[in-house]
């Protein structure tokens, strides 16, 4: 079935809110700021924003129950533009194909959606479960879906339009977050139970890791590559710390951040200079860790409970972030380098 995505015409210029004290911060001789856009609808919920090189622009779905709608944030104009897409009920989890279209998670419809920029034209087919759909990630011609509470790996086939079923390893593994090695084609999933899941995806061979010499995963719930160097990032939400994976010698590493018991890190993002930034999303702050000396340090955001849970980076290593609570968007200003 091929519904249309309806653009609203016109464009509404953005602005930003800069408190009167900004909070700043200083690392690897940088000192960072945050900026807001806030969204035409002050009740809007962005989530999950990604990064489009080709048009130099954020996407962002649209959390809140019966949106229907997917935004555009222009880097270079401060814009947005705002897109109605018929049949659905809210946008999450979004992934570029290497067309350049965006596949993304309807969850409250079960429903797997692909949206085309250049013609405004959207698909939708039926997920083939009822379990709940946790993550996505596109690579080559299968779009990759994880589904936390019953376990299942779903592999949808862009060309034969079919999907296949598979269980992870470890029952009631529970995983919460799913990405793409480029450099190796390997599969990483994060497992609520405290391990993370390589997976071959054509033989679909699978293997098992979890930190060993008295460290322990307790929630981790993000997963991120860095894109430098050996090292797959794991967000813990069950203490205010992030996990290295090395995956030539297979060991872990714990990077304890502040420690600030209220933090919860959630979704992660590496900048220009190396530095990985790790969203908090039950305070009004992100967290920013440099894995080359253990060091980290915190920034506010501007809104007072922006509930960021998502980052992306841009072309140039700019951070982003969705604050779904202050219906923005915020991007991390570097000065003094």
């Amino acid at each position: 079935m091929v519904v249309i995505a309806i653009a609203i015409i016109s464009l509404v210029f953005a602005f930003y809110e800069e408190k009167s004290r900004p909070s700043q911060v200083t690392t690897n001789n940088s000192t960072y700021s945050i900026v807001e856009f806030k969204l035409p609808d002050t009740k809007a919920s962005p989530f999950f924003p990604i990064y489009d090189p080709s048009r130099n622009v954020i996407w962002v779905g649209d959390a809140k129950a019966n949106s229907s709608r997917l935004w555009e944030f222009d880097i270079n104009s401060k814009k947005f533009i705002e897109y109605r897409i018929s049949g659905t009920n809210l946008i999450s989890k979004l992934s570029f194909d290497s067309a350049g279209t965006i596949w993304y998670i309807d969850p409250a419809i079960k429903q797997l959606g692909n949206y085309d920029p250049v013609n405004n034209g959207n698909k939708l087919i039926k997920i083939p479960t009822n379990g709940t759909l946790a993550d996505l990630v596109v690579y080559k011609n299968n779009v990759w879906i994880i589904v936390s509470d019953l376990n299942q790996i779903l592999r949808y086939d862009i060309t034969s339009k079919n999907f296949t079923t598979n269980l992870i390893p470890t029952e009631h593994g529970s995983p919460t977050a799913i990405t793409v090695d480029n450099s190796t084609g390997y599969l990483w999933i994060v497992e609520a139970v405290g391990k993370i899941l390589r997976v071959e995806p054509t033989s679909f061979q699978m293997s098992e890791f979890s930190p060993q010499d008295n460290l322990t995963l307790k929630l981790p719930v993000a997963i991120k590559i860095n894109p430098n160097t050996d090292g797959i990032y794991i967000s813990e939400h069950g203490e205010d710390a992030v996990f290295a994976f090395y995956s030539q010698n297979e060991t872990f590493k714990r990077f304890l951040l502040h420690p600030d018991p209220d933090a919860l890190p959630f979704g992660m993002a590496f900048d220009k200079r190396g530095n990985l930034w790790v969203a908090e999303h039950t305070i009004n702050k992100i967290a920013v860790l440099d894995p080359r000396t253990g060091q980290s340090s915190e920034i506010q955001i501007p809104s007072t409970d922006p509930l960021t849970q998502s980052l992306t980076s841009d072309l140039k290593g700019n951070v982003w972030l969705a604050e779904p609570g202050g219906a923005a968007l915020g991007v991390v200003n570097e000065t003094g380098y």
